[in-house]
C-alpha cells in the first residue's frame, strides 16, 4: 500500500506536471492470465542544449508467454518539457515474429518529421501514443470532456480525439482511485487501432495516474494494471 507520504510527494509533483525521476511498473494480463510487465520510466534530459522529458518504456512478456507470443518492446522518447510533445523517438519492438527498429526526430522550424530516413510534412505538434498518454496527466477533466491532437505513429499522421466516458472506482494493490475513464478516436469516430480494437485508460482523478490501460485486439483484451510507484528524489 502506498503510504501517505508517497501520495503527498505524488500529488505535490503533478501541481507542476513534474515527472522527474517517476518510475510506473504495470503487471500485464491478457485473456485473464498474467502475462508479463511494463514500465514507464521518466527523468529530465537535455536534447540541443534544451531541457526535455525522456520516457523510457519497456514491455516484456513472461517465460510462460514467450512460448506462444514474445514480446520485448524498448521504446525511449524525448519530448518537451511543457507540452510533452515528440520531439525524437527511438524504437526496438520484437513482438512475435516481428521486428522493427524506429528513428523519428521532429523539426518543428522546418514542419517536418523524419520516420526511417524519410522526410514527412507536418503542421502541428505531435504526439507519440506513449507520449499522449503522460499528457492527458497535464489535463484537467474536471472542466474538459474533449480533446483534440495529432499522433505521429509508424510514419503516420492521425487526427485524434480523446473523450471522457465517464468516473469509475478502480481497486488494486496500491488502492482505490476515483478514475476518468478516457477512450482516443479518431476524428471521424472510428478505434485508432487496428481490427477495431479499442484502448481505454483510467486515470485518477487526484494523483494524476494512469492506473489501468486496457486494448480490445482481434485476438483477446490486453490489460495493464499499476502495481508499483517509484519516485526518486534528486
Amino acid at each position: 500500500m502506498i503510504t501517505n507520504f508517497l501520495f503527498f510527494l505524488i500529488t505535490i509533483s503533478f501541481c507542476f506536471s513534474n515527472f522527474d525521476n517517476e518510475k510506473l511498473i504495470y503487471e500485464i494480463n491478457f485473456k485473464k492470465f498474467n502475462a508479463g510487465e511494463a514500465r514507464f520510466e521518466t527523468k529530465i534530459d537535455t536534447l540541443t542544449n534544451q531541457a526535455v522529458y525522456k520516457i523510457t518504456s519497456t514491455t516484456k512478456t513472461n517465460k510462460f508467454l514467450d512460448k506462444f507470443y514474445k514480446i520485448r518492446d524498448l521504446i525511449n522518447l524525448w519530448v518537451d518539457y511543457e507540452d510533452l510533445s515528440l520531439l525524437k523517438a527511438k524504437k526496438n519492438i520484437k513482438q512475435g515474429n516481428y521486428k522493427r527498429k524506429h528513428d523519428i526526430a521532429i523539426n518543428y522550424k522546418e514542419s517536418k518529421a523524419i520516420f526511417n530516413n524519410k522526410e514527412i510534412n507536418i503542421n502541428s505538434k505531435v504526439y507519440d501514443p506513449i507520449s499522449a498518454i503522460f499528457f492527458y496527466r497535464t489535463l484537467d477533466f474536471s472542466k474538459i470532456q474533449d480533446y483534440s491532437f495529432t499522433s505521429f505513429e509508424n510514419g503516420k499522421l492521425k487526427d485524434i480525439s480523446i473523450k471522457v466516458y465517464k468516473t469509475e472506482i478502480i481497486k488494486n494493490s496500491l488502492g482505490k482511485f476515483e478514475c476518468y475513464v478516457l477512450r482516443p478516436f479518431s476524428k471521424n469516430g472510428k478505434p485508432i487501432f487496428k481490427n477495431k480494437g479499442q484502448m481505454t485508460i483510467w486515470i485518477s482523478k487526484k494523483e494524476k495516474l494512469p492506473i489501468k490501460i486496457e486494448q480490445n485486439t482481434s485476438v483477446g483484451k490486453l490489460t495493464m494494471n499499476l502495481k508499483n510507484i517509484f519516485i526518486e528524489k534528486n
